[in-house]
């Protein structure tokens, strides 16, 4: 039988490892999930950004798409592909800005094309997004804004 363990403390402050994490990462793909609400941003390097809050991508000024945009008509002919919009938008792009609110873990992305993705902490129970590491770690923006680190250690057979 094999044992995960997690432990909650980490050297490094949570937005410190989010911002080493993801500078300098090119966004590869984005995908919704079937469950209806995730969203899921995949950077190289094997990081990966999992928002189950509101999103948004703000470009050239503007609020350019949202996550409840997904699949809306909005008096057009067809439905808005979300998919295709992100690709358009943030695909192939390289994070050259990460902040992280202290009191509430928005998270803003500053792409190189200008675009800025961002996610805003919508409740005070539910978790957020979470940053998946290469290196088995999890970083959750927790209920309320906290932010913190989930670090997997070795799987021991048992």
């Amino acid at each position: 039988m094999s044992e995960t363990r997690f432990a909650l403390e980490h050297e490094m402050p949570p937005d410190q490892m989010i911002a080493d994490s993801l500078l300098g990462k090119v966004l590869q793909g984005v995908r919704f999930g079937e469950e209806g609400f995730l969203w899921t941003f995949a950077f190289d390097g094997g990081v990966t950004l999992t928002c189950e809050c509101p999103w948004r991508i703000v470009h050239a000024g503007r609020i350019a798409f949202t996550d409840t945009d997904h699949d809306q008509i909005f008096g057009r002919a067809s439905p808005i592909d979300g998919h295709a919009i992100c690709r358009q938008l943030l695909a192939g792009q390289t994070v050259k800005e990460v902040a992280v609110s202290a009191d509430a873990g928005d998270l803003l992305l500053g792409m190189s094309n200008g675009a800025r993705l961002q996610t805003w902490t919508s409740s005070a129970g539910y978790e957020s997004w979470q940053l998946f590491l290469p290196t088995g770690d999890m970083i959750v923006a927790m209920g309320g804004g906290e932010r913190s680190i989930v670090k997997s250690t070795d799987i021991r057979k048992g």
